[in-house]
């Protein structure tokens, strides 16, 4: 099988991502994203999914470290998908960041700043056009894992 040129640069990097991270570590990724972005002259929509998702990380970690009560009468379970998606994606991009080929996937990650459904451990509807070009970042990483 013949693999494109800009792919293939990130196979063969094989970056080292964690299988496992605490929720300090999903809002440093937050951080870290976002300072990549302003090096683009690119900042998260305030009200988009991928702002929201960075709210529940924050939220999260309060909630882990005792300094905000958790509502239990509230189902964050959706919410929490989304934070840990946006955390796994977060981490893959910024992994690749320093390779010469990241220049080719930038479009993809600028989906993330849009409307579209962030989290690819959720259903989301076939119109959705940010979907499939944010899962295909995620399998590009997690084919360069053999």
């Amino acid at each position: 099988m013949h693999r494109e040129s800009w792919y293939s640069s990130f196979i063969d990097a094989k970056p080292t991502v964690p299988d496992k991270y605490t929720y300090g570590e999903m809002e440093e990724l937050l951080f870290a994203f976002e300072a990549l972005l302003r090096k683009q002259s690119r900042t998260i929509l305030a009200g988009s999914p991928l702002e929201e998702a960075g709210f529940t990380t924050m939220r999260m970690l309060a909630t882990y470290k005792k300094e905000m009560q958790h509502d239990y009468k509230k189902d964050c379970r959706n919410e929490w998908r989304r934070a840990l998606s946006m955390a796994d994606i977060l981490r893959k991009i910024l992994s690749l960041q320093n390779y010469p080929a990241f220049n080719s996937v930038w479009p993809h990650v600028l989906l993330l700043l849009g409307n579209g459904e962030i989290a690819q451990n959720l259903w989301s509807p076939k119109e959705d056009s940010h979907a499939c070009p944010v899962w295909t970042v995620v399998l590009s990483e997690d084919s360069g894992k053999t």
